[in-house]
């Protein structure tokens, strides 16, 4: 029990970071500081990988991470397919 709350408060952690992405990516016009809200989630998805590993499948918790980089991969790429254009 106490693995499954402590998963779920990386979860919650992982949500407020991609909050904060997006309200970041809402001001944001180059693919550089895109690059850095990234990075945010470092420390949650290691600890998801890492302490939680044997959970990580079995819960499907790569949907966690995916849901939370898509919208900033989607915008960074936008901004080098918007360089390429130009």
């Amino acid at each position: 029990m106490k693995r499954l709350e402590g998963i779920l408060r990386v979860v919650e952690k992982v949500k407020e970071v991609e909050s904060e992405c997006r309200e970041l990516l809402g001001m944001l016009n180059e693919g550089e500081e895109v690059c850095e809200c990234l990075e945010k989630f470092g420390d949650e998805f290691d600890e998801l990988l890492g302490i939680y590993g044997e959970e990580y499948e079995e819960l499907r918790l790569d949907e966690v991470v995916v849901g939370a980089i898509t919208p900033i991969v989607s915008r960074l790429t936008y901004h080098v397919w918007f360089r390429f254009s130009n």
